[in-house]
């Protein structure tokens, strides 16, 4: 075995090691740990971490007959797969345009024609998405010992549309949409916006989301960052691009 060989093996039993002593340490520890690491704010991602994308299914459901949760995935998908583009091209469209394109991508895709009005109105669903039901507990906890930042793909009028509809504005301290910089995430400057929002250094700050391109460019960034995985984690990305994971966003309060 050569020298690489064997760094690749110690980095692999490293990266199980500590995987599995985080998913038996408990609450209680996940809280010291994310204090030890000196965490003065924390910015969420908001589709998929604070609001529950799934939630909007029913409505794809009456549209796609039945279908509603598989086309609703694949919509979101496709929505991700343009904003990527976005940051190849450098020629940025804001989400509720990638989402309308990708919407009659869906429509092409399962063969089922919708006019632009069903359209408007699927889109819209964003604007009612339900928030996960531990997320008011969670910032209700949080508030009083860290800032909390929303840090989205999403449009400023999306974002306060969505953030109001759930009654989350007294307990978010900034809501910040890539439209201000005209890119998305991964791109570096995006993390920026939380930094020149609120005046602590880049290490004091911990991104939190379920993408792992998203974690990426936080850390690239400087932040540190916590992964919610709600589903199996793949095993290889702790210690890459997390500091700390969790299953719930409980996890922080506790």
């Amino acid at each position: 075995m050569g020298c690489n060989d064997k760094i690749l093996v110690i980095r692999r039993r490293f990266v199980l090691v500590n995987y599995c002593l985080l998913r038996n340490k408990g609450d209680f520890v996940v809280r010291t740990e994310i204090e030890h690491l000196g965490i003065g704010a924390l910015v969420f991602d908001g589709f998929g971490t604070l609001f529950d994308l799934e939630s909007a299914a029913p409505a794809f459901d009456l549209v796609f007959h039945g279908r509603g949760l598989e086309v609703s995935r694949w919509w979101r998908a496709r929505q991700l797969a343009y904003t990527r583009r976005c940051i190849l091209t450098r020629r940025y469209q804001n989400l509720w345009v990638l989402m309308e394109q990708a919407l009659d991508d869906a429509s092409r895709h399962f063969q089922v024609a919708i006019s632009s009005q069903i359209r408007n109105d699927l889109c819209s669903e964003y604007f009612r998405l339900a928030m996960f039901p531990e997320v008011p507990e969670v910032l209700n906890a949080l508030h009083n010992r860290y800032k909390l930042i929303l840090l989205s793909h999403g449009t400023q009028f999306m974002l306060e549309k969505v953030v109001s509809h759930n009654k989350l504005d007294s307990l978010l301290d900034s809501v910040l949409s890539v439209d201000i910089i005209q890119s998305y995430k991964p791109e570096l400057k995006v993390y920026e916006l939380a930094t020149q929002n609120v005046n602590l250094p880049s290490n004091a700050f911990s991104y939190v989301g379920g993408n792992p391109m998203d974690l990426a460019g936080a850390k690239a960034y400087g932040m540190k960052t916590i992964w919610l995985h709600r589903n199996a984690p793949a095993i290889r990305l702790m210690g890459l691009i997390a500091d700390i994971s969790i299953t719930s966003l409980k996890d922080l309060s506790a």
